[in-house]
């Protein structure tokens, strides 16, 4: 009983994250700004699966290359989603 009680208990609280994280919307930055597909990487590699678009054309404005980019990360856009147990 206690066990089930726990685990219905459990909620899923879903994050993303966002270019801007990486510095690539600093109009003052030294040197070169990572790549949509750096930053892309890190977000998977970190464990979100999900993020922002960031400003216009820093990420692909072709709808299937932005899917094709996305997918072979497991990303998506919105509803963000690094999946977090929480208790409320």
């Amino acid at each position: 009983m206690v066990a089930e009680i726990l685990t219905t208990d459990i909620k899923m609280i879903k994050t993303a994250n966002a270019p801007c994280s990486w510095g690539v919307l600093e109009f003052d930055l030294q040197g070169e700004a990572a790549t949509y597909e750096k930053v892309l990487n890190e977000i998977a590699e970190t464990g979100y699966t999900g993020t922002e678009l960031g400003d216009w054309d820093f990420m692909p404005t072709d709808p299937k290359e932005l899917k094709d980019e996305l997918t072979k990360r497991k990303l998506e856009i919105g509803p963000f989603s690094r999946e977090s147990p929480v208790r409320y």
